[in-house]
C-alpha cells in the first residue's frame, strides 16, 4: 500500500509543522 505509507508520511509532517503552533497557542493562553 504505497497510498497508505505516503498518507502517513503526511500526515506525520502535518503533525510536525502544527504541534509549535498549538504550543505558542498554550503559551498565549
Amino acid at each position: 500500500m504505497p497510498t497508505h505509507s505516503a498518507g502517513s508520511a503526511s500526515l506525520l509532517i502535518y503533525l510536525l509543522l502544527l504541534w509549535p503552533i498549538y504550543f505558542l497557542v498554550l503559551l498565549v493562553h
